[in-house]
């Protein structure tokens, strides 16, 4: 079983964790999070992306509190090389930031909210290219799923809570915020197995 992502990078990022803003702070990277883990599920059948890669991951994850204040720019400039978009990767903020906080006029609170996926982006991003020895070709995958899903998402034909849960049947990822979401709306239904990537395909 993989615990949801704030749970690992809580510590990481816990000095932009203000009280009030705790909730959407963990929001934003669970929400990161379980695209990019999509994102990789998804992936062709080079690096069979299920429950176990999924977990090794988390794991590196929980170490990154460890991490000196630079170390995010200098993974980002360093998966830059490779493949990765950080203007894609700004625009899924955007999209995400404004779904999470119903498009609040709270400016430090969204500025929080972006800089959270953003962040956590990276940080899984990186650690998975590590891990198993990416090639500038296996990133850009990466980036064309995340631009899908973010058109996806902003065009209202999936939610957020689509991807959680094609992860939690899938890869077993769990993510405390989809129970929340249950137990206030009921099971989200996905359809059969693989809905999502049959509606990928549609696109």
């Amino acid at each position: 079983m993989i615990n949801c992502l704030s749970y690992n990078l809580s510590g990481t990022f816990g000095k932009m964790k203000w009280l009030k803003q705790r909730d959407i702070i963990d929001e934003s990277i669970d929400w990161a999070g379980a695209l990019v883990f999509q994102a990789l599920h998804d992936m062709d059948f080079k690096f069979r992306f299920g429950e176990r890669r999924l977990e090794k991951i988390g794991d590196d994850i929980d170490g990154v509190q460890n991490e000196d204040s630079g170390f995010l720019m200098r993974w980002k400039n360093k998966i830059e090389k490779n493949g990765y978009n950080h203007l894609l990767v700004c625009k899924l903020a955007e999209t995400l930031e404004k779904k999470l906080t119903h498009n609040t006029q709270n400016m430090e609170l969204k500025r929080n909210a972006q800089d959270m996926i953003i962040g956590s982006i990276i940080v899984i991003i990186y650690k998975a290219a590590f891990r198993y020895d990416f090639e500038k070709c296996d990133i850009l995958k990466i980036m064309e799923k995340l631009k899908l899903y973010e058109y996806l998402i902003r065009k209202n034909e999936l939610t957020i809570y689509d991807f959680m849960k094609c992860l939690q049947r899938e890869c077993n990822v769990q993510f405390p915020v989809l129970d929340e979401y249950e137990t206030k709306h009921g099971k989200v239904d996905i359809g059969p197995r693989h809905a999502i990537y049959i509606k990928e395909r549609n696109k």
